[in-house]
């Protein structure tokens, strides 16, 4: 039986799909103020906040959003009626008050509440009723979603409100602090929550898919890559890629695949599971991203569709094509593709399930959860962080691992910088296609208006590198406004 956390006073329902570290008994409609009792209620309080990001907004399904606004993929589905919104994000020419904007706005803010609430509340619990390094893992927790809630919102939005108390009523007049501000807000949580987080191997079993100390250095290089702070991120690269047992997977498709938890290469990841209540739980981009025919018992929506431009970028012989994209002719769940399913001829194999692979749920929903940082990624801005740094020669140690798994030539160690950072555009389009990184890889390389005209793309230039903060938000709270340049 499913189960569920229920605190009414939230207001904000639960997107509930979770994985073992979140079953608990149901615990009926109860007060703030009679909450937090024990460690218990402490720990359940927290896996609402990882239940918050599981939402078929942020790492649900409409995940695909992000990709489908590079030059990877195209939306797909039945056509341009089918998801009207996200065609015209793919297009660049949404108003500021296109629902995906609004969409995506709101259910960030979902876990960032429940974490404002779970840190205030276990922070002023007492020794008699929590372990004093239980509430600290617990608070740690907290801070390090909540720095990943605000890593997504920055880098989609630009400004923020910064908010880090639950709901009051000054929280809706609050104004939006500068980019700089909020990345500073970014590293602080993500600073304090290093020092509470467990090692990967203190994790048991049932805990897989929390946060641990390597996912928190992850974040915060990650963030100090987005400002180009190489010198702050390259320390915090080395720990993550030496300190705790991470790996590149020899099986590059396991990665994505049904008990990904495990895998050495995972660093962070959301967990989905069927069963219980609904099989609805589960992992639903599965049924989006599946090829639209009515030719094979495993069609899906057929969202996400790669383009030709990504596939014409992979080297001969590069098994991550293979791994990624299905194309005509392959055998895919005991059918043969066709490409004649895709407008694009191409339908997206990252990640999807195959019908003959499920082990729980419906061919929609499945098993599966969705990788959000892994070591792959973090050797990549190894690479580009040390390039950026003039230690050139140093980077093709970290490139070259990767290359050597997808089977394709290594690059020589007198590559010059200018080289190895084309090499290393490349490099990240092939290896994390279709895992939300292409489109802000273009926008912090400065190269997303120049790539996206080139390739037939409406976006404007000084406009389109942000989104809009959502028209109903500025009309509920004016201090939001000025909305971000041209929009």
């Amino acid at each position: 039986m499913k189960k569920y956390i229920y605190i009414t006073l939230l207001a904000l329902g639960t997107y509930a799909c979770d994985d073992s570290f979140l079953d608990k008994e149901p615990l009926g409609s109860l007060s703030v103020g009679t909450f937090y009792t024990n460690e218990e209620e402490a720990t359940q309080a927290v896996n609402a906040i990882y239940d918050g990001i599981q939402s078929y907004t942020l790492y649900g399904a409409m995940s695909i959003v992000e990709d489908v606004q590079s030059d990877d993929a195209e939306k797909g589905g039945g056509g341009p009626s089918d998801q009207p919104g996200m065609d015209q994000v793919q297009k660049f020419i949404a108003s500021a008050d296109n629902h995906i904007f609004v969409d995506k706005w709101k259910a960030y803010f979902v876990p960032v509440f429940r974490a404002n609430l779970a840190i205030q509340k276990i922070q002023e619990m007492t020794e008699e009723s929590i372990d004093a390094d239980v509430k600290k893992t617990l608070v740690a927790e907290a801070k390090f979603l909540r720095a990943l809630c605000y890593f997504d919102l920055v880098i989609r939005y630009g400004d923020l409100p910064i908010v880090t108390e639950p709901n009051s009523p000054e929280d809706y007049e609050i104004s939006r602090s500068p980019e700089t501000e909020v990345w500073a807000f970014i590293e602080g949580d993500l600073t304090a929550a290093m020092e509470g987080l467990k090692t990967p191997e203190g994790l048991s079993d049932n805990d897989l898919g929390r946060a641990t100390v390597g996912a928190a250095k992850a974040l915060l290089a990650k963030s100090y890559i987005f400002q180009k702070k190489w010198k702050e991120a390259d320390p915090l690269l080395t720990s993550v890629i030496n300190d705790y047992g991470y790996d590149l997977s020899d099986d590059f498709s396991a990665i994505f695949g049904i008990g990904n938890e495990t895998n050495k290469e995972v660093i962070f990841q959301v967990n989905f599971q069927t069963g219980g209540a609904s099989d609805r739980e589960g992992y639903n981009r599965n049924g989006w991203m599946s090829p639209r025919s009515s030719d094979i018992d495993w069609g899906g929506i057929g969202f996400m569709l790669p383009t030709q431009d990504l596939v014409d970028e992979f080297e001969p012989g590069d098994i991550r094509l293979e791994a990624s994209v299905l194309r005509d002719g392959d055998l895919f769940s005991g059918d043969v593709y066709k490409g004649e399913w895709s407008p694009t001829g191409y339908n997206c194999k990252k990640g999807l399930v195959a019908f003959d692979d499920y082990t729980a749920g419906t061919p929609y929903f499945v098993d599966n959860n969705y990788v959000v940082i892994r070591l792959g990624d973090m050797l990549l801005l190894k690479a580009e962080t040390l390039n950026e740094l003039d230690r050139t020669g140093e980077a093709v140690n970290f490139i070259n691992p990767i290359r050597k798994r997808a089977n394709v030539p290594l690059i020589d160690a007198g590559i010059a910088k200018e080289q190895m950072r084309e090499a290393i555009y490349h490099e990240r389009r092939v290896e994390l296609c279709f895992e939300q990184k292409r489109y802000f890889d273009l926008v912090r390389w400065g190269k997303a208006a120049e790539v996206m005209t080139d390739k037939g793309y409406a976006f404007i230039a000084g406009k389109n590198e942000l989104w809009p903060i959502p028209q109903s938000e500025i009309d509920i709270n004016p201090n939001l406004a000025p909305n971000n340049p041209n929009w």
